[in-house]
């Protein structure tokens, strides 16, 4: 209290610091795990030989997994894809979400989603915790590239299931999805995108920006606004 909205990632740090367990569970406010969770997390968390930042199988209220739950690290081809939906015009084009059946046991993935992550306490600041660079979204892309730069594994744990409400936020989507924007300009800066591609980058962040805005603007005129 007493310092204003200062985002999400420096909210988490703010956190951290005051925790006095050696484990770290970040968990967003919409975000309801079972009972063993906890428990779950902590087990595989000690069974593992390396490192590992562990995710939870995010599900909508009626059971279904959100795309969110295992995704490919952002490269401006897949998000240029994701914003125009390539993918569904060019077969085989890259995408962020990782489709197909989910895996039984604990797997290695590219990334999980922020709405459940668990640690040690050692090893979220051993990375600095989250960028506080990143107001709102794309901050725990982020924090798995860089936990797996530092040899560490990004695990998605299937027999644990989250119920994620999302969209729960009282801002304008278009107000959340300029902080995205920013933060994939953000991401891709931070690991040195060659000139070249940066054109590509950032017309793909501000395809998917524009699409909302006229999205938005068609769901306004539509309820008579």
């Amino acid at each position: 209290e007493g310092q204003g909205n200062i985002g999400f990632a420096a909210g988490c740090n703010l956190a951290v610091r005051h925790c006095e367990s050696d484990y770290v569970l970040l968990l967003n406010p919409d975000c309801v795990l079972p009972k063993d969770a906890a428990q779950k997390f902590r087990a595989e968390l000690r069974r593992r030989d390396v490192p590992g930042l562990l995710g939870a199988v995010m599900v909508d209220e009626d059971g279904t997994v959100q795309r969110a739950t295992r995704r490919n690290l952002p490269t401006p081809a897949n998000l240029l894809g994701e914003a125009l939906h390539l993918y569904g015009l060019i077969p085989g084009w890259p995408r962020i979400e990782i489709e197909g059946d989910l895996p039984v046991a604990t797997i290695v993935v590219p990334a999980i989603s922020g709405a459940a992550m668990f640690l040690t306490l050692e090893n979220y600041w051993a990375l600095g915790g989250l960028d506080s660079g990143f107001f709102l979204h794309v901050e725990d892309l982020d924090f798995c590239a860089r936990f797996q730069a530092a040899d560490g594994e990004v695990c998605l744990v299937p027999g644990i299931r989250a119920r994620h409400t999302r969209s729960s936020s009282e801002s304008k989507r278009l107000t959340i999805e300029w902080h995205k924007s920013l933060g994939f300009r953000r991401y891709f800066r931070k690991r040195g995108l060659p000139i070249w591609q940066r054109p590509l980058m950032d017309l793909a962040i501000f395809a998917r920006l524009a699409l909302v805005a006229i999205a938005s603007l068609v769901r306004a005129r539509g309820s008579g606004c």
